[in-house]
């Protein structure tokens, strides 16, 4: 809770792990019901938490964490329409945010990373399920933010703090790789084609933009 609410100082995209921790939480009671009280009071802690650190902040400087939202939402409302103004409007705003976001992770990285949730890797029967789950939830939660209109473009520098999420499938696909064949070098691989991926981008941007 607390780590959540001094990274809200940074950015308000941490709302995302709201909805993230709620729907984790939902998935681990499905999992494991018997473990449904504990997780749940677990939950609420943190919620409350966070509730106590802005009132706190609120009533000792008079920083409104409500009000600052609203602002900053506005304020990202004069540069972009909002997502929903009109239906090409918010198919062009919701495609974009995921291609952004796909090209700032490097198209190598993210080809492994779709690699990495096909039936192929799944049959293997290998690596850390309870990674898997917890990325097949932390994509749920960015569909839902993405669709319900939260975020407006620059969704690779908005989303950076989410990498370590999508990177780690990646390291555990390249571990599966490096183990099955024998050959250790396709880190340095990926490496050597997010640079090229991210000298030519610079070219172009600085050329051309």
């Amino acid at each position: 809770g607390i780590t959540l609410s001094i990274a809200a100082f940074m950015t308000f995209s941490t709302s995302y792990e709201i909805l993230f921790f709620v729907i984790l939480t939902g998935y681990c009671i499905f999992k494991k019901p018997e473990k449904a009280k504990g997780m749940i009071i677990s939950l609420f802690a943190a919620g409350a938490v966070v509730l106590i650190f802005y009132l706190t902040l609120y009533l000792l400087t008079g920083y409104d964490v409500l009000a600052a939202l609203e602002e900053a939402r506005n304020k990202d409302l004069t540069n972009y329409r909002p997502a929903f103004y009109s239906l090409k409007d918010y198919f062009y705003s919701r495609t974009s945010n995921f291609i952004g976001y796909l090209s700032f992770m490097g198209f190598a990285s993210s080809g492994i990373f779709c690699f990495y949730l096909s039936k192929k890797i799944r049959k293997l029967k290998c690596g850390n399920t309870l990674l898997r789950s917890v990325i097949y939830v932390a994509i749920i939660t960015m569909f839902e933010m993405n669709l319900g209109g939260l975020y407006n473009y620059e969704t690779g520098r908005i989303w950076i703090y989410l990498s370590p999420l999508f990177l780690s499938p990646i390291a555990e696909t390249l571990e599966i790789a490096s183990d099955s064949t024998g050959i250790n070098y396709f880190d340095v691989q990926l490496l050597s084609l997010n640079f090229i991926q991210t000298l030519i981008a610079e070219i172009l941007l600085f050329t051309f933009w």
